[in-house]
């Protein structure tokens, strides 16, 4: 079941590339052009999830120190200032 959720969430990032890239192959007819374009956009849309699997494993070791604790609630309160002053400046702008 995880794998489908994550089809959904990359297609709306993976979806419109591939329909430019698909368009510009139909338009110029060029099959091993295709290929290729196909060939090279999956290794690297396959790369970043394979360091996004492989790095799960340093973030548990790091979570597992003692000095995380401490950091992470420091680090969750200056996250949740600042996403407070930006959401207080777009307010201000307008947006």
């Amino acid at each position: 079941p995880l794998k489908k959720l994550a089809g959904l969430f990359a297609s709306p990032c993976a979806t419109p590339v591939l329909v430019v890239m698909l368009a510009m192959v139909a338009k110029q007819g060029e099959l091993l052009q295709g290929v290729m374009l196909l060939l090279l956009y999956s290794l690297g849309h396959s790369l970043l999830f394979m360091i996004a699997g492989t790095s799960v494993g340093f973030v548990r070791k790091v979570m597992a120190t003692p000095a995380f604790g401490r950091y992470n609630a420091l680090f969750k309160g200056i996250s949740g200032l600042v996403i407070l002053l930006l959401a207080g400046y777009m307010f201000y702008l307008g947006f």
